[in-house]
């Protein structure tokens, strides 16, 4: 049986492209960012404080380091926000019509990024591990690279391609931050919407946001249904488990241009979820720390 949940806003309006929600269990904070709203928002969930930062340029994505700073991708950088300085780990080199999409850091800290095409043409986006101020390339010739997941060992990866309707499985080495081989491809064009950022839960199952089919569906490495979030917009984009035993499941969306005002953007919640995991830590020290 399918077990059926209905999120809730936390808040309205936040965004216009909501993305990325990773939490940070050391001082109760959800960052999240905001792609065409060049922002990066954050959120004390023990009593809802919001604040965001405006950038000027797309935030694409944020992981979280190993003393807990934030390393924001932008659309054409990486920068790990120290507390006195910045230091910028990539930048530059990017095809101009390709940006940065979702990021995730594996289980021994290596930070993963991928692309899109700007105009959102087939064929021109990747995944690589950004690995001493170089891009290394995982997969190329995608459609939109999107969401990231690892089995709690880290020998699979998931990887969702969102105009390929599908979500690869692999075997994959965390110590070398490399894919082994594949294990399988999971078909979900027959899902309402299309695959978007996902998150893997302690029982190591997905939930994966389907743009533009208003939920967040659980399912198996092997593809079986779980469980459904509905939401009342179209648009989710991205999900993470935090809060309280990482038992709170937190979702981004997206506003729709074409529907009524400020429809979509805002943050989305949902209480005694199925436990998270603490997000992976990017193995980064700043020069001169020991």
């Amino acid at each position: 049986m399918t077990v059926a949940y209905r999120a809730t806003a936390l808040i309205r309006e936040a965004c216009e492209l909501g993305e990325g929600p990773i939490y940070r269990e050391s001082d109760g904070t959800l960052f999240f960012v905001d792609i065409d709203g060049k922002a990066l928002h954050s959120l004390r969930v023990s009593d809802g404080e919001h604040s965001h930062s405006d950038y000027g340029r797309p935030v694409c994505a944020v992981a979280l380091t190993q003393e807990d700073l934030l390393a924001v991708i932008f659309d054409d950088e990486v920068t790990v926000m120290a507390t006195h300085a910045s230091e910028q780990l990539w930048t530059g080199g990017l095809d101009p019509s390709l940006r940065f999409n979702d990021a995730q850091v594996d289980p021994a800290g290596n930070l993963l990024v991928g692309t899109t095409h700007r105009d959102f043409s087939p064929g021109k986006a990747g995944l690589y591990h950004l690995v001493d101020g170089h891009l290394k390339p995982l997969r190329e010739g995608l459609g939109l690279s999107n969401g990231l997941g690892w089995s709690a060992d880290g020998g699979e990866l998931y990887h969702i391609d969102s105009l390929a309707q599908e979500i690869l499985v692999a075997a994959y080495d965390p110590a070398r931050a490399e894919i082994k081989r594949e294990v399988r491809r999971l078909d979900v064009s027959g899902y309402s919407g299309v695959p978007d950022g996902m998150t893997v839960d302690s029982e190591g199952c997905l939930w994966i946001a389907f743009f533009g089919g208003g939920e967040v569906v659980r399912i198996t490495p092997e593809g079986k249904v779980l469980a459904r979030v509905s939401l009342d917009t179209p648009r989710p984009t991205s999900v993470c488990l935090g809060g309280r035993g990482f038992k709170t499941m937190f979702i981004t969306t997206a506003q729709h241009p074409q529907g009524p005002a400020h429809e979509g953007g805002g943050l989305y919640s949902v209480s005694g979820m199925i436990a998270g995991r603490p997000a992976h830590r990017l193995a980064w020290r700043a020069h001169g720390s020991s």
